[in-house]
């Protein structure tokens, strides 16, 4: 194996999701912590970025675990963390990737919204509705755009 061999070799996928950074995800801290939620590569050393991801689920965790204390919404105390950070991953990738087909960015503020009400989507109707209702939203998303409601309301976490 030559030198040639080695830096043709494809490198592996990223983990739930393959977005590529842009300079919308360093815009703002919010934008940046989202991308590290969402496991974009971003051009930081590994050693940094996982200091980093780990410092936004604290973040991202304790403040929908808030929500639920004060208002009963999105992940109930039973949900365990990684459960959390799953959906969050899972439908922040899912819209993301929709948004490229429609020439969109969602922010991350409303990316927040729409995962506080997935987070409920499962809390209340299980895996099986979660995973229903997820490609529903999206085709939806994909033919009407996103509902006024989550772009409307925002919940920046990072702010």
């Amino acid at each position: 194996m030559g030198l040639l061999d080695i830096i043709r070799k494809p490198k592996p996928s990223p983990e739930p999701c393959e977005p590529k950074p842009d300079m919308a995800c360093l815009a703002s801290p919010a934008e940046f912590f989202t991308a590290c939620l969402l496991m974009t590569d971003l051009p930081l050393p590994k050693s940094k970025l996982d200091e980093v991801r780990k410092t936004a689920h604290v973040l991202l965790l304790s403040v929908y675990r808030r929500l639920y204390n004060e208002r009963q919404v999105g992940p109930s105390p039973e949900m365990s963390d990684s459960l959390i950070l799953e959906i969050y991953r899972r439908v922040g990738c899912a819209f993301r990737e929709a948004s490229k087909d429609r020439g969109e960015f969602i922010e991350s503020a409303v990316i927040n919204v729409i995962v506080l009400h997935f987070l409920d989507t499962y809390r209340m109707g299980g895996p099986g509705f979660f995973e229903e209702h997820l490609q529903y939203e999206i085709e939806g998303y994909k033919g009407r755009g996103l509902r006024a409601y989550w772009v409307e309301k925002k919940l920046d976490l990072f702010g």
